[in-house]
């Protein structure tokens, strides 16, 4: 699975300016052997998501265009699992298959998400802006090699304050920037 597919599924189940700096926020520790830390325990997303929390993703193009907005709805928690339903949105805000019966989930599946080969991942505090606000972050730098053996980064911005989905996300080929993901609606408390 490609880090954008990995990106795409992240924020489809939990489901901009990037500036480096130093922050006194500690890292989460490892707890998987040859991965990086994950930004939140499965506890800290179920915190995150009651009855009804939503969040709004729109991915840009190389062009900086729109090529895909989507709302991803948590409904029905309780200790161990959540639904989630996601809507694909239309250029003016339509729903397009609302109708989705959605999908159950286990919380440590949603965090397992965010699992990265701790090889190829570098760790940064950063802080970025995105349409629903500026956020220290945990930033996760993670590089590849395309299938056709192309050098690929994908940089995933987590929230230290918002457990879930990375608030942006930017993927580069080659060294050249060839999607963006960011939060653009953030419906959770």
């Amino acid at each position: 699975m490609s880090t954008l597919a990995r990106a795409a599924a992240l924020f489809a189940l939990v489901l901009c300016t990037a500036c480096a700096g130093t922050r006194t926020t500690p890292f989460p520790s490892a707890d998987v052997p040859n991965m990086a830390p994950p930004p939140y325990t499965a506890e800290q997303i179920r915190d995150s998501h009651p009855d009804g929390a939503y969040f709004v993703t729109e991915t840009l193009g190389p062009d900086g265009e729109v090529v895909a907005r989507v709302r991803t709805e948590f409904f029905d928690p309780d200790a161990t699992s959540v639904s989630i339903r996601v809507v694909g949105l239309g250029a003016n805000g339509e729903e397009e298959g609302a109708d989705a019966p959605g999908v159950r989930v286990d919380w440590p599946t949603l965090r397992s998400h965010a699992y990265f080969p701790a090889a190829g991942t570098r760790l940064e505090h950063t802080t970025v802006t995105v349409p629903v606000g500026t956020f220290d972050c945990w930033s996760y730098r993670v590089i590849g090699r395309t299938a056709d053996g192309l050098p690929e980064e994908t940089v995933f911005h987590f929230a230290v304050d918002r457990p879930g989905p990375p608030v942006l996300l930017i993927q580069s080929v080659d060294g050249v920037e060839v999607a963006r993901m960011r939060m653009v609606e953030d419906g959770r408390p």
